[in-house]
């Protein structure tokens, strides 16, 4: 005969720091034709990336996104020609990533020029340590609600029989390109710009997002005689 059984739900949270910011830029080259398009945005490409490591970024905070042709719909009768060459920043100093852009920008005076950059999700350091507390207070959370549920029902848990892992939810950071629209709901279901100088600064808590953890455990039901 089956033991019977009692099965809850438990739950655990951990906070995740980012490791590292994201910024896509974009390099954009507005010329006659084809090859002065291509010329122009390979050169202006790599006085971006002087630029960049001038200001403190390393060559592997900067990743080659690549480039691309393309003839304005709106221009179809004209012979001018776009081109695009896209560069992505990862560090995990904000501010640094700040001061890169905006010594960049210098580049971008003349009217065929243009640079568009946007935030994208950053990257998140793995804290194991905290994971697995957050596994613990999810097994003492289940306890809690089994026993409750035992006293009410004058049952008695037994062992562990079995522990099924669902599915995390995560609370985005806030942070640009991790905006938080929907808040704890998610448990169920371009800004960036030239810092101030570095006294006028104050420190402030590095980002974080919230990590919910959630296990179903089984526990046999003893008999009580």
């Amino acid at each position: 005969m089956k033991n019977e059984f009692i099965e809850v739900t438990g739950e655990g949270e951990y906070q995740e720091r980012i490791e590292k910011y994201i910024l896509e830029l974009r390099i954009e080259v507005r010329a006659s034709d084809e090859e002065k398009a291509l010329k122009d945005v390979f050169s202006l490409k790599d006085k971006t990336v002087i630029e960049l490591k001038r200001a403190g970024l390393a060559t592997d905070n900067i990743i080659d996104g690549g480039h691309e042709l393309w003839k304005p719909w709106y221009g179809r009768k004209k012979t001018g020609k776009c081109a695009y060459y896209k560069l992505i920043l990862e560090t995990g100093d904000e501010n640094l990533l700040s001061k890169s852009i905006e010594r960049a920008t210098l580049l971008f005076q003349e009217q065929r020029f243009n640079m568009t950059y946007e935030m994208k999700q950053p990257k998140y350091e793995n804290p194991i340590e905290a994971e697995k507390q957050a596994i613990n207070d999810a097994f003492e959370n289940a306890m809690k609600k089994a026993s409750a549920i035992a006293v009410s029902s004058s049952i008695e848990i037994g062992n562990l029989l079995q522990v099924t892992e669902l599915s995390k939810s995560k609370r985005n950071s806030g942070s640009y390109g991790d905006e938080d629209w929907f808040g704890d709901e998610s448990r169920f279901g371009s800004a960036l710009v030239a810092g101030a100088a570095e006294e006028d600064n104050p420190a402030m808590k590095k980002t974080e997002r919230t990590v919910w953890i959630r296990y179903k455990f089984r526990f046999e039901i003893n008999q009580v005689t």
